[in-house]
Parts: C-alpha cells; structure tokens; sequence
C-alpha cells in the first residue's frame, strides 16, 4: 500500500520482487459495510484486479480495509475461459475462487 490514501491512487503491487508489473488502486466510494454483524465506516477497497468477464477471462480480486481492524474481505475470482474445441459457452478450464471475512478483531 502507498500513502497518501486518495482515490485513483495506483502502485506498482510487485515492487519488491521480480514478477512482472502489476498495478493496484484505490477506491474510497465504498459505502458503510458490515462483516459478521460488525459495522465498519469508510472503507477503503484496494483493487489488485479488475478485468470483468469477457470470451477469455475474468479476473476481479479486491481487499477491503477498515481503520482500526485491518483486513477486513478478500475476494478474489479469477477463471480462464475454454476459447478453442469448447464444448459449451462458458467452459471454464481454469479458475480460482476466494472469499475471506473477518470473523472477530480485539479480543485475546
């Protein structure tokens, strides 16, 4: 993550390796949510992907932070579509699926 944190804001994710560039963004317009019955305000959703579905791909992850608990939601699909020989619209062949919450935070 990079502050300032402004809307728009972009970063390279894999700076500190060797893996090719990969640009992460901000966004603030995010509404109230609440994760297991806990209410958290403005918060702040840090887009790592976000290539909607299309004959290809689709490839939507993001992770959602809230002040004073962290982490909040990671979601992330990624799927590649079947593209040649299909045997349907829509053949996935590869794909991955996951959706964390934040069960609790302050507590020992």
């Amino acid at each position: 993550m990079v502050f300032p944190i402004e809307n728009g804001t972009t970063w390279d994710g894999n700076i500190l390796n060797a893996s090719a560039q990969k640009l992460y963004s901000y966004d603030l317009d995010i509404p109230d949510t609440t994760v297991m019955e806990m209410a958290f305000s403005k918060p702040v959703k840090v887009i790592q992907s976000n290539i909607p579905e299309n004959v290809v791909n689709r490839d939507q992850r993001y992770e959602l932070y809230a002040e004073n608990a962290g982490m909040i939601v990671n979601y992330g699909i990624t799927l590649e579509y079947c593209t040649v020989d299909c045997p349907d619209e829509k053949t996935i062949e590869a794909g991955r699926f996951i959706h964390m919450t934040l069960k609790a935070y302050g507590e020992e």
